[in-house]
């Protein structure tokens, strides 16, 4: 990946591709692959978003390792909430972990609440950052179903174009990183991978709602972080979020868009290791 206006950020990404290679496990005939860095006793399980592998906050993720031990899948191409949940499951048990704190921010937020609904003795805290939750609205389904159905007769170049402007329109990245992100982006988003993640959020939408009752044991376990700019979470979902853990802790910054780890890095990080310790 090449960068001529920030060398070092490309450096830095070389640095952590080679220095967290990836472990393999299969599970129903398929691959899934994962990182892990860090060597504290507190484990944090880093779900990746709509990029579906952890690169996109790898720096966060960095930041983490020196405090915790990390532990990022990569999705494979599975179309199905459920699927997608015991496959992390799968790494959780391989990796002899039973109990973990999970961070999940945009897509990576909707994974961790349907982990917290699986498989919620494994779960120590949890932190949903920038993400909404299931709703049931017949228009955002309809939007989705719409969508899906455009980029199947999409060229995969142009569905990678699309994606990435969509992406840095929607992201306030630094200047000084945005052309590593635009690039990192227009690799990520290939039509498959697209496809994917929208039947994701479809069968999210479709088949799972949460229940408060069910829930209020996490009131002092769980943090909800937000930023009052990021367009990319709409007010539907944000305010379903907030009806469903109405005893969550919640911190909405008023500006820093859809990746606070980029645009209000010192604050974020503080936020977030200030509740788990």
């Amino acid at each position: 990946m090449s960068n001529t206006q920030n060398p070092d950020i490309v450096v830095q990404y070389e640095n952590f591709e080679r220095n967290h290679p990836e472990k393999t496990i299969s599970l129903n005939g398929l691959e899934w692959k994962y990182i892990t860095g860090g060597l504290g006793d507190e484990v944090i399980l880093l779900l990746p978003g709509g990029t579906r592998r952890p690169g996109m906050r790898f720096q966060f993720l960095l930041e983490l390792e020196e405090h915790y031990k990390v532990i990022s899948p990569s999705y494979p191409l599975i179309c199905h909430m459920k699927s997608l949940i015991d496959g992390i499951a799968a790494i959780l048990e391989y990796e002899s972990i039973d109990n973990v704190n999970v961070f999940g921010a945009s897509f990576g937020g909707l994974v961790a609440q349907f982990l917290l609904k699986e498989y919620p003795s494994r779960i120590s805290k949890v932190i949903l950052s920038n993400t909404g939750t299931a709703v049931s609205d017949n228009k955002f389904l309809k939007k989705l179903r719409r969508f899906q159905k455009l980029v199947q007769f999409i060229p995969d170049r142009i569905v990678r174009t699309i994606a990435k402007r969509s992406f840095i329109k929607g992201i306030n990245f630094p200047e000084e990183v945005k052309t590593f992100y635009e690039q990192f982006l227009y690799q990520t988003f290939s039509k498959d991978v697209v496809l994917c993640h929208f039947n994701c959020l479809i069968d999210f939408h479709t088949n799972y709602l949460f229940d408060p009752s069910e829930l209020d044991r996490w009131q002092d376990r769980l943090l909800i972080i937000n930023a009052e700019d990021d367009t990319f979470v709409g007010k539907d979902t944000s305010a379903a979020l907030y009806s469903v853990y109405p005893t969550a802790k919640f911190y909405s910054f008023e500006s820093g868009g859809h990746v606070l780890s980029l645009t209000k890095h010192d604050e974020y990080f503080q936020l977030i290791t200030n509740f788990l310790d």
